[in-house]
């Protein structure tokens, strides 16, 4: 057998499964169920990094389901004050992007972290929104005031440069295209 050939299986399989999704998709988005295609195309992706081992289907995966939890919750309390539906869908959204790094870490046992960023982030916000008071106030001066960590990084960076020493970045996608690159 050629070692192609199982590949290319694979690749046909996915690719059918692709359309067969598009089909479900397309039948949901015409029936007003879009909030299930939702669903489905979250399953479709983590079901896809499990069975393909394909890392960039645990992203998109990982995000849909939190976003599905979170038009699921707010489905489910249609009458809260806007504010706290604003809570409802970003603490489950965010948690979709921990969940990318849950179960990358439980299935390769890497660390890839970087899902953990904009995880504590968005989860973050939707506390101080549905918190309010201090909490907000809080989230609203580092919004406005978040270009000074930029600014900082910079001169860290030159400060670096000034004594002769090298930056190296810590990022992991970044030492991943470093390695590729070597």
């Amino acid at each position: 057998m050629n070692a192609q050939q199982p590949r290319k299986r694979q690749q046909v399989q996915v690719s059918l499964l692709i359309i067969a999704l598009g089909i479900l998709l397309l039948i949901a988005q015409l029936t007003g169920l879009w909030f299930w295609g939702l669903f489905l195309l979250a399953l479709v992706f983590l079901g896809s990094y499990f069975f393909v081992h394909n890392y960039n289907a645990l992203v998109p995966g990982g995000i849909l389901a939190g976003m599905w939890v979170g038009f699921a919750l707010n489905t489910l309390w249609q009458n809260l004050p806007g504010s706290m539906q604003t809570a409802l869908f970003l603490i489950p959204f965010g948690l979709g992007f921990a969940l990318i790094w849950v179960l990358d870490r439980i299935y390769t046992r890497q660390n890839n972290w970087w899902p953990l960023v904009p995880a504590v982030l968005i989860v973050v916000s939707g506390l101080a929104i549905a918190v309010g008071g201090i909490a907000l106030n809080l989230i609203q001066l580092v919004g406005n005031w978040w270009p000074l960590a930029v600014i900082g990084a910079g001169g860290y960076a030159l400060f670096k440069a000034a004594r002769g020493e090298s930056l190296e970045l810590k990022w992991p996608w970044v030492n991943e295209q470093q390695r590729r690159l070597q």
